[in-house]
């Protein structure tokens, strides 16, 4: 697969297989951003965010949006202060950015995914069964992640002074 959406007949098997519970709904957007749209909504990521993200084991988006996150509140509360308004704000963008770009990310994600395993694997049965297993959902990841999330959090706000034990 390359960088080009990539939606045939060949490959839905397995981005089905991938996605699991909701593939009628991802198959479909997924679809229609072949077909030329540039945005496709999806409430949960836009509600969930981050949380999203690990729950369909979108790990690595899902850190590089809470990096970017620490960044921005930390540049944000130099520059502003602690504004109530301006933080609403932001978060409303950073849910408003997920929303619309979060079922492009998961469709990149998965081609990137379901690559790796056809690379490494011949046999039919065995890969399916492996793209199933690197794909679907996990309460797990969202539990840890997290409690990641918030020991890291905790832990900067230490080292930078914004929180005395």
């Amino acid at each position: 697969m390359n960088d080009s959406l990539n939606i045939d007949t060949e490959t839905n098997w397995e981005l089905a297989a991938f996605v699991g519970e909701n593939r009628a709904y991802y198959l479909e957007k997924w679809e229609s951003l072949k077909n030329g749209s540039v945005l496709s909504f999806n409430f949960y990521a836009f509600l969930f965010g981050i949380a999203w993200l690990l729950y369909r084991k979108m790990y690595r988006e899902a850190g590089i949006l809470f990096a970017i996150i620490l960044v921005e509140s930390e540049v944000t509360f130099n520059l502003v202060g602690d504004n109530g308004a301006v933080d609403i704000a932001i978060r409303i963008f950073y849910s408003l950015a997920i929303g619309f770009t979060a079922n492009y990310f998961y469709l990149k994600h998965a081609e990137r995914e379901i690559q790796k395993l056809n690379e490494q694997f011949q046999d039919p049965t065995a890969l399916k069964e492996l793209i199933i297993k690197k794909g679907g959902t996990s309460w797990i990841s969202v539990i840890v992640g997290i409690a990641i999330i918030v020991g890291l959090s905790l832990l900067l706000a230490y080292l930078l002074g914004d929180l005395n034990f």
